[in-house]
């Protein structure tokens, strides 16, 4: 017997709300569209770093780009694998301390969301801040 599973699909409104918070840099409004309760677990270059709940989430991105100087979105995208959301952003930045060069930083998300549209558990890699070789 052949079956076919169902999914529910993705609910792109929470990844929408997050690339547009992370463009603006207000990281309150990033997480409203994660579940209080949510996890992410980053793959950096610098090693795991697992965050439990909305404020961890929270400081991770102030830690990553609330001193960026020249902050700016280069590209970005939303997507699915099955019910798995996909967000994809790439930023143009000046990091205090890193020199004046620009920087930029390339990060990928695949997320799950709970019944409430919100992002329950997010696995982030990252790029890590890399010189910019562009125009």
């Amino acid at each position: 017997m052949n079956t076919t599973e169902i999914h529910s699909p993705p609910q792109f409104s929470a990844a929408a709300l997050v690339l547009e918070a992370l463009a603006a840099r207000d990281f309150t409004r990033l997480v409203s569209g994660v579940e209080p309760d949510g996890r992410m677990d980053a793959l950096l270059p610098s090693g795991l770093r697992t965050c439990r709940g909305a404020r961890e989430i929270r400081t991770a991105f102030e830690d990553w780009f609330g001193d960026a100087e020249d902050f700016g979105v280069d590209d970005a995208s939303i997507g699915n694998v099955g019910p798995v959301l996909h967000l994809r952003w790439r930023l143009l930045v000046r990091k205090p301390g890193r020199g004046g060069d620009r920087l930029v930083i390339e990060q990928h998300v695949f997320a799950t969301t709970a019944a409430s549209g919100l992002i329950e558990h997010c696995a982030l890699v990252c790029s890590g801040f890399q010189e910019h070789t562009g125009a």
